[in-house]
Formats: C-alpha cells, sequence, structure tokens
C-alpha cells in the first residue's frame, strides 16, 4: 500500500468508527482538496458523503453518480468536483443531457443537473466539443447559452450551424441565436 493510500484508508477507518462525527470527515475532505481530488469538496456535504466510499476512487464516476443520486441538481460543491476532474466527465454528461428531458418554458424545472455541471468546466475541455454544446441547445439553451457567449468568436462562428439545428429540431432558431445574444449583450 503506499503512503497516501495507508493514510486514506486511516481517514475512511476514523470515518466508519464515528458516523455522526463530522470531525474526521472534515479534515479529511482537508486533505483530499490539498491533493485536488474532487472528493474533498463532496465529503463536506453531508447529502454527498454517504454515496462515497473507501472504494470510490474514480473520479469521473463518483462525480456522475452523485449527479445522479441527487435529483435537485449539481451544488456549488458537485460543481467544484466536476471543475477539478474536468474534461474526463464529458463523455457521461453529454450522455445524460441528450438523455434529459427538454426545457419546460421560462421559469420551469429542467433536467438540467448534467448541463450545470458541463457549464462548470473550463473553456479548455468545452471548445473541443462545440458541436455536441450548439446541439444541445434546444433542450439545454438557458444553461449552455452563457457557456457558448463566453466561449467568444469560435461560438460565434457557429451562429449559422446553430440556427441549422434549431429548424431541423422544429425549434426556434431565432429562439436559440436570441439566447447567445442576451448572453452577450
Amino acid at each position: 500500500m503506499l503512503p497516501s493510500e495507508a493514510e486514506e484508508a486511516g481517514f475512511w477507518n476514523a470515518i466508519a468508527e464515528a458516523p455522526e462525527d463530522e470531525v474526521p470527515r472534515l479534515i479529511f475532505a482537508d486533505w483530499l482538496e490539498e491533493r485536488n481530488d474532487p472528493r474533498g469538496p463532496l465529503l463536506r456535504e453531508r447529502c454527498y458523503w454517504q454515496n462515497l466510499n473507501a472504494d470510490c476512487r474514480d473520479p469521473v464516476q463518483m462525480v456522475l453518480a452523485v449527479l445522479d443520486a441527487w435529483p435537485t441538481g449539481p451544488s456549488k460543491r458537485l460543481l467544484q468536483a466536476a471543475a477539478l476532474v474536468g474534461a474526463p466527465l464529458i463523455p457521461g454528461l453529454l450522455e445524460r443531457c441528450r438523455a434529459a428531458k427538454p426545457s419546460p418554458p421560462r421559469g420551469g424545472h429542467a433536467d438540467v443537473g448534467a448541463a450545470e455541471l458541463l457549464a462548470a468546466l473550463s473553456s479548455d475541455c468545452l471548445l473541443p466539443i462545440l458541436p455536441d454544446l450548439i446541439g444541445l441547445l434546444p433542450c439545454h439553451g438557458e444553461t449552455l447559452a452563457p457557456v457558448l457567449a463566453q466561449l467568444g468568436a469560435a461560438a460565434v462562428a457557429a451562429v449559422p450551424a446553430l440556427l441549422e439545428a434549431g429548424r431541423s429540431q422544429s425549434t426556434s432558431g431565432e429562439h436559440l441565436f436570441g439566447h447567445l445574444t442576451v448572453c452577450r449583450g
């Protein structure tokens, strides 16, 4: 066992011995965050840490499992964890976005958790999947349009494809273009 694995096992043992005591869990969260481990932010939230255990070492599967188990959408801590994981999350998040129901009219709740996590990723992660993001606008426009606006010229150059995607999916292309206009203005 590597020293960090032995230390980690010690933290998990301390948590298992006193599951109601937050101190070992929070100390472990600090230790993980010092190592840029995405489990750190998740261990800080009681609702998430119960989904984690000593076998949970794959950060991609961990973030996706927490996302799938939490119906109200991602919290600040889950967004932090997603940002730490970065590009390896993209395939799982795109799959969830494509499977999500279309957004309801303004003000309604939509299944946008995966889209929110995509929006938390860096521009470097998102530019290579620009066509995918454009394709998701009909269902996740309110969440992803600000991201496209932040991507700048690369997103603006994609507007013709965006309008065509909007027409082909019987969604108003002007409505989708409006998302970009509002976000840029």
